[in-house]
């Protein structure tokens, strides 16, 4: 594994042979940025995942050309290549030019010999041949613990194919305790409430004694009567009476409204509607070829190629041109022998270093490739313009057909409309004549209803007063005392009505108790029942990560590595499932002893991954004596650590 830098923030052409190497310099040499522009060429993000942005170009870039960010990784033959430019901009109202540090992305994939820019699926398939999912894991000692545990969790269980405890029937026992519990409060709350009904006081029933007694006195009242020539008299006249009252008067009769006839008229035929289409048009005459991705590869070619000859042109006349420099030190010297003759010229392996790095691109093929592609847009414009016309002016002739015959319906329809209206007019006034006449006939028939009813009333009267009747008896006594006893009665109904709701209430009370006590036998039983399933089931998911944590922490507990997979809860003594790395079998440890352990960590993930990728090591300044002797026995172990050393020197890469 070959990691290239061209350009990368400020560093420009490095190379570093992975997955073991030793990177050392002062503050700001770039041994950072060198780890940083490792994971930007997998996928474009930085060591804890989060995006890069502009910061990818150098901070001292003065044009369009500075903005280039471009690493390769090479891997088992194939070249992975991430290339970023930015852009410029002009300021509104002047000549100058601003810089925009925007990410504009060309991933190239070199294999077998063929160069190809790819997208972004086509990428992540080839990269993740080399580069599992969740990668970082394996590279970054620092990303574990930037993580949610949640989803460390989540890896590390997929990593070592591990699976959860199935808790369906624990969630279910432990529901069911819920629900049985709640069940059981409720019926005590129910008997708590049942208990409280009082046994009402007994009341007799008196109904039928009062009834006896009423009887009595009922028999002693006195009922004044008609004789049997009264009662005949009063039924004739009664019937005369129902005779007028049933007597209905003679009314003239109501004319009735000439109803109008219904207008029907025929229907207009509807234009269609060709506006999109015109829009259409406006936008295809507007259309400009565009391919700015070609124009900017042509220019990217041109500058390339050019460059490459200038490299050409040197190394072909390097000492001619080393000889036709100045010296530095004496500008007048001409002797070429001179031991102090020095000459600013980069060495000629540079040179052809910098000459092979470049690749001659055929300029005339990509011009031609963007006229063949402008003519056929071009063609493709003229004949879309051409259809879209058609189908504008075939519509515009049929709407001119369909408006010649909407002229014709609506003349039609206009004459029915004025016939029409003649006619209603002509129904009005006729109407209006008998609603005239209908008028004078219902102020008639109110005069000829009022003398009807009137006249009717006092024949009513007058045989109303021929009726007999009885002549009046005193029976108030009789009539007082029978009223004392009804409300005697009353009273004595509604107190046994009372007695006997109460008793039933009672009654049932006693039922429900007995019930309730039955059910709530049957649920403490039940209960038990689930309680015990729930102990059982709480057993076998604290004995499932028993065995798992005992299988895993036999692999990992030689590098002083832990993982729990639950915990003891402080408020009972009960198991929860859980999920932590413990570091030297302690919760905290010192920033050094930590670190040994997470780079131990990120290797046993690689070794059940069955990967070799680089671990990058950027805080070993933190180590102490003994903890770095450990990181260098890992380092000649493992052969698979970066490190990058702090001191006062200048960037130095040494590769293994």
């Amino acid at each position: 594994m070959e990691l290239r830098i061209k350009n990368f923030k400020e560093l420009v052409g490095k190379e570093i042979s992975l997955p073991q190497a030793i990177i050392s310099g002062a503050n700001g040499a770039g041994k950072t940025t060198i780890l940083e522009a490792f994971y930007f060429v997998v996928d474009g993000k930085k060591a804890d995942g989060t995006v890069f942005g502009g910061e990818i170009y150098s901070q001292f870039a003065k044009s369009k050309s500075d903005l280039i960010a471009e690493v390769q990784l090479k891997i088992n033959g194939v070249n992975f290549c991430r290339r970023c430019e930015g852009s410029e901009k002009r300021k509104a109202g002047t000549a100058m030019v601003e810089l925009v540090r925007n990410i504009n992305t060309t991933l190239i994939i070199e294999k077998d010999g063929k160069r190809s820019i790819v997208s972004q699926k086509e990428w992540n398939d080839e990269i993740s041949v080399y580069f599992p999912e969740n990668w970082r894991y394996f590279t970054n000692p620092l990303f574990l613990q930037e993580q949610k545990q949640a989803d460390v969790k989540d890896f590390v269980f997929k990593l070592l194919n591990l699976s959860e405890f199935d808790t369906k029937n624990k969630d279910v026992a432990k529901s069911k305790i819920a629900e049985k519990k709640a069940e059981i409060a409720r019926l005590e709350l129910l008997l708590s409430e049942y208990s409280k009904t009082p046994k009402p006081v007994e009341v007799e029933d008196l109904t039928k004694a009062l009834d006896e007694q009423i009887k009595d006195l009922r028999s002693k009242i006195n009922v004044p009567k008609l004789s049997k020539e009264e009662i005949l008299h009063n039924a004739k006249i009664e019937k005369q009476i129902d005779e007028i009252k049933n007597q209905a008067p003679v009314l003239k009769k109501i004319k009735d409204q000439i109803k109008a006839p219904l207008l029907f008229t025929k229907s207009y035929f509807y234009l269609q509607d060709y506006s999109e289409l015109e829009k259409e048009l406006g936008f295809w005459k507007n259309e400009v070829y565009k391919n700015d991705y070609l124009l900017n590869a042509i220019e990217v070619a041109e500058k390339n190629n050019a460059k490459k000859d200038a490299l050409k042109h040197k190394i072909e006349n390097y000492e001619e041109i080393k000889s036709g420099r100045s010296c530095k030190i004496c500008s007048i010297c001409t002797d070429l022998f001179c031991e102090k003759r020095d000459v600013e010229l980069e060495s000629l392996d540079l040179l052809q270093k910098e000459y092979d790095a470049i690749d001659y691109v055929n300029v005339d093929a990509l011009r031609q490739k963007f006229e063949i592609e402008k003519i056929g847009f071009e063609n493709e414009k003229s004949n879309k313009i051409a259809e879209l016309q058609d189908k504008i002016n075939k519509i515009k002739a049929e709407n001119r057909n369909l408006e010649e015959l909407n002229a014709e319906i609506k003349e039609e329809n206009e004459a029915k409309i004025a016939a029409y209206n003649a006619n209603l007019n002509e129904i009005a006034e006729k109407n209006r004549e008998i609603e005239q006449e209908n008028g004078q006939i219902r102020a008639e028939n109110e005069r000829i209803l009022e003398d009807f009813e009137r006249e009717k009333n006092e024949k009513i009267v007058k045989l109303r007063a021929l009726l007999k009747y009885p002549q009046k008896i005193d029976n108030s006594e009789i009539e007082r005392q029978i009223f004392e006893l009804e409300k005697q009665k009353e009273k004595n109904r509604e107190e046994f009505l009372n007695f006997t709701r109460l008793q039933a209430v009672y009654k049932n009370a006693q039922k429900e108790i007995e019930r309730l006590q039955q059910e709530k036998a049957m649920l403490q039983a039940s209960l038990v029942d689930y309680e015990q399933q729930y102990i059982v089931e709480s057993r076998k998911e604290i004995e499932h990560y028993r065995i798992i944590e005992r299988n895993i922490n036999n692999e990992i507990e030689q590098f002083g590595i832990k993982f729990k997979f639950y915990k003891k809860l402080i408020s009972s003594d009960e198991f929860k499932p859980d999920f932590n790395i413990i570091l030297n079998n302690k919760e905290y440890n010192s920033n050094g002893e930590a670190f040994i352990q997470k780079i131990e960590l990120c290797n046993f993930f690689q070794k059940r991954k069955g990967v070799s990728l680089p671990i990058w090591c950027d805080e070993i300044v933190i180590l102490d004596d003994f903890n770095r002797e450990k990181l260098i026995c890992i380092f000649e172990n493992y052969k698979n650590i970066v490190l990058l050393e702090k001191n006062s020197d200048d960037l130095i890469i040494i590769n293994f």
